[in-house]
């Protein structure tokens, strides 16, 4: 299924962004995808596949998390992240790196970034991954504002939801730094 320009093929394309719809937690775009796997001819196993690699780097963004919480409260913990299963297939970390840019978790994409290259991976089929998984985040950020949007304002059909500026906004000195990484 491996194309021979570099690129990927259309049913891998799916599966790299239903992995990141998974990442993302878009159940909307979760039901769009797997129809649109199935039409591709995709067995059930390929489908399963993008399905799990999706969940498990969501997990392993989870994990980094947790453990970036633990420090934040002088806890130490022996696990910085999910442990690796050893060697995985191509297309098993490209779905795992588009998983990892939905769940912004940069850390965990790039690690799979690496492993893609390891498992043999151009270039450009990571750059895909990347750029599938972006567009897969923006549109599930849409869809969950939209549902959260809805739902709250049924009380009050005219209240909408205020834009608010981020706390780090207004941050001096070096939390200034790290408002470039953060809201910006």
């Amino acid at each position: 299924m491996r194309s021979n320009d570099g690129t990927l093929e259309e049913i891998e394309k799916a599966q790299v962004a239903l992995s990141a719809a998974m990442g993302a937690g878009c159940r909307s775009c979760a039901d769009n995808l797997y129809p649109m796997l199935r039409s591709l001819g995709a067995a059930a196993d390929e489908i399963g596949l993008a399905l799990e690699e999706g969940l498990h780097t969501r997990r392993a963004a989870t994990a980094l998390m947790c453990a970036k919480a633990g420090a934040l409260m002088g806890r130490t913990s022996a696990q910085e992240a999910a442990p690796d299963e050893g060697s995985v297939s191509r297309l098993s970390e490209l779905m795992r790196i588009a998983a990892g840019v939905a769940a912004n978790s940069a850390p965990t994409a790039l690690r799979h970034a690496e492993g893609a290259r390891c498992a043999g991976a151009t270039e450009q089929q990571i750059r895909l991954a990347i750029g599938i998984a972006r567009r897969v985040r923006s549109k599930a950020q849409g869809i969950s504002d939209a549902e959260i949007d809805e739902a709250c304002t049924k009380r009050e059909p005219d209240a909408a939801v205020p834009e608010v500026a981020c706390p780090l906004d207004s941050a001096s000195g070096s939390e200034a730094r790290a408002k470039s990484d953060c809201c910006s």
